[in-house]
């Protein structure tokens, strides 16, 4: 798969910003049990939400995290 942008490479504690302005921290990465080739991120939302509480586990691919304007890490 060719894509058009560069993967983030988020590490354990590393705190991101969604697009939706919630915070959220790297727990950890993972591999798709099915699909080993399938890179994971595993992370921990920071607040509450009018959906989640603060807490809540998000596991979302590295594709799909990378994309642009998705996550921001916060340094």
């Amino acid at each position: 798969m060719s894509l058009n942008f560069e993967l983030l490479d988020p590490q354990p504690n590393e705190v991101y910003i969604h697009k939706n302005g919630h915070h959220y921290k790297i727990l950890n990465r993972a591999r798709n049990s099915n699909d080993c080739t399938q890179e994971l991120v595993v992370y921990e939302a920071l607040e509450d939400s009018s959906d989640y509480k603060t807490g809540q586990i998000w596991v979302r691919s590295l594709v799909e995290f990378s994309t642009p304007g998705r996550f921001t890490k916060i340094e």
